[in-house]
């Protein structure tokens, strides 16, 4: 009973120190949305062909680096149905890096997402609109 009630403390102290990053907004946390994750997230929607969506949860400094009409023509062409598991979040500044491992075109490969947090939710930000996959 003793190791139980130390594992939840652990767990709740460890739970807090995490979220506190964040606080209790649902879509702040690129690591963990709704359940999942952002890649994930955006997948779902790459999926169902939600560019709109995919685009808003684009970051602003991407929209206006290249506009948001190149955002759309760039996530309705580029592929985006590989596996990915999410390994790591490391911090950059203001940034948030997601590596993930991913399998594409049957090679394993380390994917990163650059994301940045805007109006309490994290968005994706793409360096260049350059399709690699």
């Amino acid at each position: 009973m003793k190791k139980f009630i130390l594992l939840v403390l652990l767990t709740a102290c460890f739970t807090n120190a995490r979220s506190q990053d964040f606080g209790d907004k649902l879509f702040a946390n690129p690591a963990f949305m709704m359940g999942t994750n952002l890649g994930k997230y955006l997948q779902v929607l790459y999926a169902q062909n939600q560019i709109d969506e995919m685009v808003k949860f684009t970051a602003s400094e991407t929209i206006k680096k290249y506009g948001r009409e190149k955002v759309w023509n760039y996530y309705s062409t580029c592929n985006f149905g590989y596996e990915i598991k999410l390994k790591s979040m490391n911090t950059e500044g203001r940034y948030k890096i997601l590596s993930y491992n991913a399998r594409i075109n049957a090679t394993n490969t380390v994917v990163r997402m650059k994301t940045v947090v805007e109006n309490d939710t994290a968005k994706v930000v793409l360096d260049n609109l350059r399709i690699t996959y």
